[in-house]
């Protein structure tokens, strides 16, 4: 299982976090990392988490639209 901690580590990697998010298959992990991102670094090119608004679960579209929200307001 994924730890907040590793989120914190694996943000600071924008490649490692694209490929973690977008290779989930479990839709509680995904939620979960979601959840607990936080703001990312500046430079980041977060088009994976609006790739993310194309899912079916209802609930990764909202956190990917409360991401990307976040992103803007910096």
């Amino acid at each position: 299982m994924i730890s907040k901690d590793d989120i914190s580590s694996i943000k600071k990697n924008p490649d490692e976090l694209k490929v973690l998010l977008l290779s989930q298959r479990d839709i509680k992990k995904i939620v979960f990392i979601l959840e607990n991102l936080g703001r990312l670094p500046k430079n980041l090119n977060y088009d994976f988490i609006v790739e993310l608004l194309k899912n079916d679960n209802e609930k990764i579209r909202l956190l990917a639209i409360k991401n990307v929200t976040i992103q803007h307001q910096k």
